[in-house]
């Protein structure tokens, strides 16, 4: 999304709560990058609560600095402290939840930050119709938008009766993407 703003001929800064050596991709070099470094263990959740409140005050620091007219921001975890950080500020947020939160368990305070915070962004955006309704209970259903992953058009595959038996997933290797289950689901089918 960065590069092809970019691209674009739009100002484009990229920030990043993990250091550089965490990028996993190449930007354009018309996208200011500004890497925080600010990912850091907590000891107990009385340190966890001092360390995202500082958190946020880095992070409203250097948005502030760069004085967008908008800010997008990811993952459930830093949507709650952009929203936080942002708070006062008159800067529209727009956060996106990346993951079906129906299935994804956080912590409670992560819960309640979330209730609290996300009616305050200016809008939430999932990826399917199922997890807008999710969505419209934590927030005003005008500020839900719907915005699926992208798909190319893929090339026209063989007859199925002629194809080896193979299987593609794509995704992080975490549990939370389940390929445990899937490889136990292929190879306990028929095909």
């Amino acid at each position: 999304m960065a590069n092809y703003w970019a691209g674009e001929g739009r100002g484009v800064g990229l920030m990043t709560l993990a250091s550089l050596q965490a990028d996993h991709y190449k930007l354009d070099s018309a996208v200011t990058r500004l890497s925080l470094d600010i990912i850091w263990p907590s000891r107990n959740s009385w340190h966890g609560m001092r360390s995202n409140l500082r958190r946020m005050r880095m992070i409203r620091r250097a948005i502030i600095s760069f004085d967008p007219d908008l800010v997008v921001s990811f993952i459930e975890g830093t949507n709650v402290l952009v929203i936080g950080a942002l708070l006062f500020s008159k800067i529209p947020v727009i956060v996106s939840e990346r993951i079906d939160p129906r299935f994804h368990a956080v912590d409670r305070v992560r819960r309640i930050a979330r209730r609290i915070l996300y009616p305050l962004a200016e809008s939430l955006v999932v990826q399917t119709k199922s997890v807008a309704v999710w969505g419209r209970r934590v927030t005003s259903a005008r500020r839900v938008s719907v915005i699926t992953n992208p798909l190319s058009s893929l090339p026209e595959a063989p007859p199925y009766e002629n194809r080896p038996r193979q299987i593609l997933a794509v995704g992080r290797l975490a549990e939370q993407k389940g390929f445990d289950l899937l490889i136990r689901a292929f190879s306990a089918s028929q095909l």
